[in-house]
Order: structure tokens, then C-alpha cells, then sequence
């Protein structure tokens, strides 16, 4: 038996492989024992690209019975792609009736692309933002992002209508702002918060 496009129900796209973050177990980096310094790594040669919106066109209409669609960073943050906000409107022109979820570190894209992405917020789209602990901490894994963006976005995405969950990991230097970071997420109008091992 193969598969058909029919029987597709559940699609997990990397739509992106640009990151602002340097978390240390990505395998954008790669340790250098010379220099004692991560740097980007060259071996990997998807590392900085943006699936088009004709080829994610193509792909998308095929799947007439999708139900959900997970825009994630294995390797790249989906909101470095500068047509998010189109990427979602070709998703639903094929699938009017899907559940989206994207994750993000929060910290990246540009205000236009975040302000685009809110005009959606009433569709049946999850924004998960990976936060790992709170002003102090949370740049310790996600290296290079910005505690001020990221605060900005979920506000300007929460305050649109969008629903969204606060995602961390349970690093031993964050265990003691769990609960400030529950708390925190819990006034800001975050539906979730949940620590992932």
C-alpha cells in the first residue's frame, strides 16, 4: 500500500532554516575546539533558506483532507520567514477548516511581519513561544534573543485575539521562576503554560 496525498492528515513543515538564536544543541552550530567558539555549520547545506510561496503552494493544495499544519524550528525559526503571514493565507485558501500551530522563540521578525501575522489571530492558529525562563535566564539557552521582543510580540499577538502558550524548558538555572514565569504568562493572557523536560 502507498501513501496518497488524500490520506495526509498531518503535516510537520520547516518552512524555514534561518534562526536568530544560538541555543547550544542546534545543529545550525557546530563546536570549534580551536577557537573554543560555536560556529555556523558548514556541513549542513540547508542551513539559511525559505521554502517560496510557490513552492509551499504546490505542496500545500495537494493534501485536500489536511487537518493540521506545525510550523516549527527543527533547525530554523518559522517567524524568520519574511511571507509568514502569506505562508498561513495559502494554507487556509486550500484547508479553510485546519488547526495551525506555530513555534517561535518570539524574538525574530520584523514588526510589519508580526503585525501581518496578527490580522490571522482569529483563525484557528496556536503561537507557541518557547521562553526558557524569564528576563535573566532565558537568554542562557537562547542565545541572541531579545527579552524585550519577544514580550512585545506576545502582547501584540495576545492583545489581537490570538491564542498562545508559553513553552519552557526545565534548566536548573530557571527551576526556581517556574512559578513567577506560570504566573507571568497567566496575566499577560497566555492560554498555556507548560515545562517540557
Amino acid at each position: 500500500m502507498s501513501w496518497q496525498p488524500s490520506d495526509i492528515k498531518w503535516l510537520d513543515w520547516e518552512i524555514s532554516s534561518f534562526c536568530n538564536a544560538g541555543c547550544l544543541d542546534c545543529n545550525r552550530w557546530i563546536w570549534d575546539s580551536e577557537t573554543d567558539e560555536m560556529n555556523l555549520n558548514s556541513y549542513n547545506l540547508n542551513i539559511n533558506k525559505f521554502i517560496t510561496l510557490d513552492q509551499f503552494e504546490h505542496r500545500v493544495k495537494q493534501f485536500k483532507y489536511l487537518r493540521y499544519i506545525l510550523f516549527q524550528g527543527n533547525v530554523g525559526d518559522p517567524l524568520t520567514h519574511p511571507h509568514i503571514s502569506d505562508l498561513v493565507e495559502i494554507a487556509y485558501k486550500y484547508n479553510p477548516e485546519i488547526r495551525m500551530d506555530i513555534n517561535t522563540n518570539g524574538s525574530v521578525g520584523s514588526l510589519k511581519s508580526w503585525q501581518k501575522l496578527c490580522t490571522h489571530a482569529d483563525k484557528n492558529i496556536l503561537l507557541m513561544f518557547s521562553i526558557d525562563g524569564l528576563k535573566d535566564t532565558n537568554h542562557i539557552y537562547r542565545r541572541g534573543c531579545n527579552w524585550e521582543k519577544i514580550m512585545r510580540n506576545a502582547k501584540m499577538w495576545i492583545d489581537a485575539g490570538g491564542e498562545a502558550e508559553w513553552a519552557m524548558i526545565d534548566f536548573p538555572y530557571n527551576k526556581h521562576q517556574r512559578k513567577e514565569a506560570e504566573q507571568m504568562a497567566k496575566d499577560m493572557g497566555f492560554q498555556d503554560f507548560r515545562v517540557r523536560e
